[in-house]
């Protein structure tokens, strides 16, 4: 029909225009070459040695000539004439060179433009898991100590290149690395695992400590028709931490067994049933780890693809039912988790139960099957932030428990979705086509 059809194009028009490489309407610069990218990143940092897409937009039609310059040497690499029906998508014939810094640049007669971009290190460290074969959820842990603080032999640069099975975070001297969430990301695991690659310059110290928290996600836990081990059944974590110094010096700081791991204080995580974390669990031992045999079982890739982030924060209402359910509203499906930020008292227990729509105004989740979407904190009595690290959820409306009181001020949702440059924006005088135009946006680019 014709509805049908209109609604077919207004989607596939949307899509395409918010997200493709052929932006329609873009902002630019006084100059006229500009929005320089390599594959389609601004600031890429870590990716692979070949087949690299570069870009640019103009607004001339002259031939315009595309370097690489190797900052190591300042001496250009590799050149090609480019015209501008090409310059959505063009590629250099040669693969580049590891860990090497470039500068993108795409001149012509009248003007010039310029974008730095790095390369990734090639990541061959050891693959490492717990030897304790029991300890479920656990966190990897090296120190390590630089003399930073000597200027004949200042750190110029730090990287961590890393990935794990299933998902990690890292965090340095407490810090949080980067702002992915579900990192590295799902992966065809028969054909490739992605790692990451993050600047850690400003987080090292003269003592350093990394741990990398470890969850179970697409690879080890719950997925499909699998209630656990879907690819894998070990914990796996490969890294390396590379220090550059003025005088030249480098040094490499790779995953072996002079690692430790301890047990950390999740309980469960999986994509489809939530998580549950218990903070009142004292702190484990450190115990040993082994070096995985089976490490040329896995391709491993410098990351491509944009990272999944915080890309929204939603404030809710509430809502008590007649059944006196406290309801959190958070006034549209969403794709993300709820963070909490008020009190809890030691031992006391905060559930919160997602789902997507209400049934005579009272919570109902039983579309969801068998997944239960419940995160599960139990306090401490200590002030922190309470959001869940390995999962997410596709929710309107949370269930709260364990609180007299619900404040929504205390909650937030929190929207996470691929880390995509929106290059268009439409708004029409028809609300239900606005609608449409926003549903296919949500729903093209979470992961």
């Amino acid at each position: 029909t014709n509805k049908s059809f209109l609604i077919f194009f207004i989607s596939f028009f949307v899509y395409n225009i918010l997200y493709n490489i052929n932006p329609i309407i873009k902002a630019k610069s006084d100059l006229h070459i500009y929005d320089l990218k390599v594959n389609h990143l601004s600031n890429p940092l870590g990716i692979d040695i070949d087949k690299n897409s570069f870009s640019f937009l103009s607004d001339k039609d002259d031939p315009f000539k595309a370097s690489l310059i190797s900052i190591k040497s300042n001496k250009t690499v590799q050149s090609k004439k480019v015209f501008l029906e090409n310059c959505h998508s063009f590629y250099f014939n040669k693969p580049l060179e590891y860990q090497t810094s470039y500068i993108f640049r795409v001149e012509d007669s009248y003007n010039m433009n310029e974008l730095i971009f790095e390369t990734a290190a090639e990541l061959n460290s050891p693959f490492i898991t717990p030897k304790n074969k029991l300890l479920e959820s656990p966190i990897f842990i090296k120190e390590f100590k630089i003399d930073k603080y000597n200027t004949s032999n200042e750190i110029i640069t730090a990287r961590l290149y890393i990935t794990g099975l299933g998902l990690y975070q890292a965090y340095i001297n407490e810090k949080k690395v980067g702002k992915g969430h579900l990192t590295p990301g799902y992966n065809d695991y028969d054909y490739y695992l992605r790692y990451q690659t993050y600047d850690i310059t400003e987080l090292i110290k003269e003592t350093n400590i990394i741990e990398v928290h470890m969850g179970n996600g697409w690879y080890k836990g719950r997925f499909w028709m699998k209630e656990k081990d879907t690819y894998g059944s070990d914990y796996l974590l490969c890294a390396l931490i590379f220090l550059k110094y003025k005088n030249g010096a480098e040094v490499k700081i790779q995953t072996n067994n002079s690692w430790k791991v301890k047990k950390s204080k999740e309980l469960m995580n999986n994509i489809y049933d939530g998580e549950i974390i218990d903070y009142t669990l004292p702190e484990s031992d450190l115990e040993d780890v082994l070096e995985f045999q089976n490490k040329t079982k896995y391709n491993l890739i410098p990351y491509f693809g944009a990272l999944i982030e915080e890309k929204e924060i939603i404030r809710p209402t509430l809502i008590e039912s007649s059944k006196k359910e406290l309801i959190l509203d958070f006034g549209e499906n969403i794709v993300g988790f709820v963070r909490y930020r008020g009190h809890l008292n030691q031992s006391q227990k905060l559930i919160l139960t997602h789902g997507e729509i209400l049934q005579n105004n009272h919570f109902y989740n039983k579309n969801y099957r068998s997944a239960k979407a419940k995160v599960i904190y139990i306090s401490d009595g200590i002030e922190r932030k309470y959001e869940p690290k390995f999962t997410y959820f596709g929710f309107r409306y949370a269930l709260i428990e364990g609180l007299d009181k619900v404040e929504p001020k205390d909650f937030e949702g929190i929207v996470i979705h691929t880390d995509l440059e929106k290059t268009f924006e439409c708004e029409t005088d028809n609300k239900k086509i606005n609608k449409l135009i926003n549903n296919t946006l949500w729903g093209e680019v979470i992961f």
